[in-house]
């Protein structure tokens, strides 16, 4: 397991590095957004999605089906699409992908010039929110200022050095742990912003040798109370069986410098 900074991987902002850093052209899956060209790593499991000034405008985040097992969540209730790839060593497989949007359509509406403005802004979230997959697919607007989080349906959770203020959607004692009740993201906050979201796969995850990155933690159940102290004890239980694969996407930079203090 990655220590320190090795524990952050950072991703391509322009398309110019997504290039030089050998990352691959490939097509996306059916959805939103679909001016956006997708490059991705080799094993095909972090893909960004740019505008069409190289700017980097989403994510794509994918998980071979083969490497996860056990999960008895509807993957498509949860907002995953099934795409199917071929990773640079030649192996085709069939992955449960999901997206998010840094930026909308009305942004891609607009002329060249103004984008432009728009792009010399140096925040990653241009238009001040991330656009994410939610249940069946449908698109939830969070916004980047996390003090409208504490007014939404997201519950107050813990927060956590290096990691910031985590926050779930209808999370309490009480929630029931079913496809269309656990929402997979969960927006972390700090100092008043929402600094990053993370990801939460529920599944056993085999290890591979596809990948020269370790994307994905895999953390037990006491971690995952101490991320989300008032949950229902169903989902800690998932974090032992079959197991959870979370993943954690920032846009600040150094994030490992983050504390609680005040927060």
């Amino acid at each position: 397991m990655a220590i320190g900074t090795d524990a952050f991987i950072p991703i391509p902002r322009r398309l110019s590095e997504a290039q030089s850093q050998g990352w691959a052209k490939t097509a996306r899956p059916s959805g939103p957004l679909p001016s956006l060209v997708m490059y991705c790593a080799d094993d095909r499991m972090m893909c960004a999605l740019y505008d069409p000034e190289g700017i980097v405008a989403g994510l794509q985040i994918a998980i071979a089906q083969i490497d996860i097992s056990g999960s008895t969540f509807n993957w498509n209730t949860q907002g995953f699409v099934e795409w199917t790839a071929t990773t640079a060593d030649g192996t085709t497989l069939k992955y449960w992908a999901i997206q998010q949007y840094f930026i909308s359509q009305a942004t891609l509406d607009m002329s060249k010039e103004d984008r432009m403005k728009m792009a010399k802004s140096s925040s990653l979230l241009r238009e001040g929110a991330v656009w994410l997959p939610g249940f069946n697919g449908k698109l939830m607007r969070i916004s980047a200022n996390s003090t409208d989080l504490e007014k939404s349906s997201f519950t107050i959770q813990a927060c956590i050095p290096w990691m910031g203020r985590h926050y779930y959607y209808k999370m309490t004692p009480t929630t029931s742990c079913a496809s269309d009740t656990l929402l997979p993201w969960f927006p972390i906050g700090h100092s008043g912003q929402t600094i990053a979201t993370g990801l939460i796969m529920h599944g056993k995850l085999a290890f591979n040798k596809r990948t020269k990155k370790n994307w994905f933690e895999t953390p037990d159940s006491a971690a995952v109370q101490a991320g989300v102290p008032r949950g229902p004890q169903c989902f800690y239980n998932l974090a032992d069986k079959p197991g959870v694969v979370t993943i954690h996407i920032y846009y600040v930079d150094a994030p490992w410098t983050i504390n609680c203090t005040g927060n």
